[in-house]
């Protein structure tokens, strides 16, 4: 897709460029090879990033581009997922499209690794964040609730933006559900303030504007 039209989402980049202000931060939770986590970076003046991506080679992409482009003062790649628990769990590796790598959900065969995972909160509370949180991406190929569920104090406090990827089918192998996600962000105050595409764009009720 950057080959082809030389952007990746645009709808999404667009949300996310117009949730974050000078100096905010931005989370980048499954970031892959950091389009996103980029994008902000280079185009938000004073922005600090923190993408979370755990699949080994993947990572070191994306932290070789923040060294090449000099962003290293204002970027953190964290080699970690984000879950509801905190330990090392078993991740599936897409060889194909290392945007559909996951935690695993019961698979066997050689393309299983072992990956830390945190519970933001908590890992939050060790790594303080430079700035609040404007925006945060998350796609996590059906763990999104679980994520969520380790954030409470985060989106309390900071009330970000949010672009959620959401599938049943991928929730599903998760215990989960798009009505489940979506009923957990109503609980957190937020609504949705574009149409669902595969990404739910949300905004907390106390500073939407619809």
């Amino acid at each position: 897709m950057l080959r082809l039209f030389g952007n990746l989402e645009p709808k999404t980049g667009r949300f996310i460029l117009n949730n974050m202000k000078a100096g905010e931060t931005f989370l980048d939770i499954g970031s892959n090879v950091g389009y996103f986590a980029l994008l902000v970076a280079s185009k938000v003046p004073q922005a600090h990033v923190v993408a979370f991506e755990p699949n080994p080679p993947v990572e070191l992409c994306l932290s070789e581009s923040v060294q090449k482009n000099g962003l290293g003062a204002r970027m953190k790649v964290v080699r970690k997922a984000v879950s509801n628990k905190v330990g090392a769990v078993s991740f599936s590796v897409d060889t194909i499209n290392s945007g559909h790598s996951r935690i695993a959900t019961g698979e066997t065969g050689a393309d299983l690794i072992q990956v830390d995972a945190v519970i933001f909160d908590e890992w939050v509370k060790a790594h303080p964040l430079a700035s609040p949180v404007g925006c945060i991406k998350m796609d996590v190929e059906g763990a999104e609730v679980l994520a969520l569920k380790g954030m409470p104090e985060l989106l309390a406090k900071h009330r970000p933006a949010l672009c959620i990827e959401g599938y049943d089918n991928q929730l599903a192998e998760f215990g989960s559900s798009l009505a489940e996600l979506r009923q957990l962000l109503m609980d957190a105050g937020y609504v949705e303030v574009a149409p669902f595409d595969g990404n739910l764009y949300l905004q907390h009720r106390d500073v939407a504007v619809i």
